[in-house]
């Protein structure tokens, strides 16, 4: 038997009556893996946060520094802690649009700028107008910033790896 006389089976595919993918299922998986990007995202932003706000605690209470030069450094150090636990953990499955780990940390960084702005002028307007200990006005400046980097940071600079792949073709 030398196998000249085996006759492989192959499979035939009929695509006249092939059925679509079923869309709804494909777009429930992408909602899953968004709903679980944010969840991640806000397990880091939290983490990140604790770095800020104790930071920011320390730079007021114990240094006695002005309290946006306080925020400011909390929210650097923050950022530092957000970037590495992002993007080792919250967006992993994603690609960043930037090759260089430098430029990628700048971008990442140019995002946090702006919500370092954001962030800023919001303790600044809540501590002022309304009276209260900027720590508390942190809190509300927190909720924002976490939007702004969250949908910046996911659909910016990382994004899908397969919308990555689709593109490149």
């Amino acid at each position: 038997m030398d196998g000249s006389d085996l006759e492989v089976a192959r499979p035939t595919v009929d695509v006249t009556s092939a059925a679509p993918p079923d869309a709804s299922r494909l777009e429930s998986n992408g909602s899953r893996r968004g709903l679980l990007e944010m969840l991640r995202y806000l397990v880091v932003s939290a983490v990140a946060l604790g770095i800020d706000v104790g930071a920011m605690a320390v730079a007021l209470r114990v240094l006695h520094l002005d309290y946006l030069t306080a925020a400011t450094i909390g929210f650097s150090l923050g950022l530092c802690v957000n970037y590495v636990l992002a993007r080792t953990w919250a967006f992993a499955s994603r690609v960043s649009r930037v090759r260089n780990r430098l430029a990628e940390f700048a971008v990442f960084a140019a995002i946090g700028v702006v919500g370092l702005v954001i962030n800023d002028a919001i303790i600044a307007v809540v501590t002022e107008s309304l009276r209260v200990d900027p720590l508390v006005s942190k809190i509300v400046a927190a909720g924002v910033v976490f939007a702004w980097n969250f949908f910046l940071r996911r659909y910016v600079l990382f994004r899908n790896s397969a919308q990555l792949t689709s593109s490149q073709g």
